[in-house]
């Protein structure tokens, strides 16, 4: 049932479209509703990928005892915008997180704005060399990003990352390590890099998308024991965020 209001509001509106018939006029238009607003940040590119495989490199971020730390990768968080308050966190760790974000750039500036002046951030990313940045490079060509938006091997390179960390610190250190994966054959290598990757788990065709994964992943494994290994390069990024000027 209609409230009183309502029906006398309903009665001014007719009475008003009646006027502007007998006039000729033509009735003034509805005003406008406002447009929804935008999300404040575009949803991640890709789906997080299975972690299992990067845990030795999850376990190398430094974790300092008994500060509060924001490890990044127990939530499923886009690195570029993180729901939380300015200076929040003693230490924030991720592997991987800034450079699978939706923007890279921005997830590098939010792990600076999270933590408080003198506290340490620490990530990784992959680099160009070994397999998973072949894969990486596969993925690009295979399914490329938005326009845009850079692959995610651009966060791995020492002079562009170096230079986005020097933009929050002025101790940035990138450290390079190797990560050695063992499967039971080349088929499960695949299978488990394409599920680990979010590239290359998002990526459509999955069939074709296997057969090339195979192909990378056969002539770098090598054989050991009842299995394979193959080897994945990556850099620590660590820097203590600057103190604030006034």
């Amino acid at each position: 049932m209609l409230s009183r209001r309502a029906v006398f509001t309903l009665g001014l509106s007719r009475l008003a479209e009646g006027f502007d018939a007998a006039s000729g006029q033509a009735p003034a238009p509805a005003p406008a509703r406002a447009a929804p607003r935008a999300p404040l940040a575009p949803p991640p590119a890709w789906p997080r990928g299975d972690p299992g495989l990067w845990a030795p490199i999850a376990a190398r971020l430094p974790r300092p005892a008994g500060q509060h730390l924001l490890d990044l990768d127990e939530h499923d968080l886009d690195a570029a915008s993180l729901p939380f308050g300015d200076a929040t966190f003693d230490a924030v760790v991720s592997a991987f997180g800034p450079m699978f974000s939706s923007d890279g750039r921005a997830a590098i500036d939010e792990l600076f704005r999270v933590v408080r002046p003198g506290a340490v951030v620490a990530f990784t990313a992959w680099t160009p060399l070994g397999v998973v940045g072949r894969l990486l490079r596969l993925a690009a060509t295979h399914d490329p990003p938005p326009p845009g938006m850079p692959p995610p091997l651009a966060w791995g390179r020492d002079e562009r990352l170096r230079q986005e960390l020097e933009r929050h610190s002025a101790d940035a250190r990138l450290t390079r390590g190797t990560l050695t994966c063992r499967f039971e054959s080349c088929e499960q290598a695949a299978r488990r890099l394409i599920a680990a990757l979010g590239p290359l788990a998002a990526a459509p065709r999955q069939a074709e998308l296997h057969a090339c994964v195979l192909g990378v992943v056969e002539p770098l494994a090598v054989e050991e024991g009842d299995g394979v290994s193959v080897e994945a390069s990556y850099l620590l990024a660590e820097a203590t965020r600057a103190p604030v000027l006034y």
